[in-house]
């Protein structure tokens, strides 16, 4: 089981987990595997011509989250 999410900072519930895999909550065996996935999100964000200049994402929303230990990793 894993034991590191990508947690997102939300306006209404703080910092939350809201990568899914079917129903259930993504979580990832390492903190590299979890960066990985995080980089290829922003990259389509990027990607994403929806985006206005001052709109794109730049992962500062974003954190990884050791549940083992409770607490931020990256």
């Amino acid at each position: 089981m894993g034991q590191f999410e990508v947690r997102q900072d939300t306006i209404c519930n703080g910092w939350v987990n809201n990568w899914l895999v079917g129903n259930d909550k993504q979580v990832f065996e390492s903190v590299p595997e979890a960066q990985e996935e995080l980089n290829d999100h922003l990259n389509d964000l990027l990607l994403d011509s929806e985006y206005l200049e001052d709109e794109i994402p730049n992962g500062e929303e974003y954190r990884i989250y050791d549940l083992i230990n409770s607490e931020y990793v990256a």
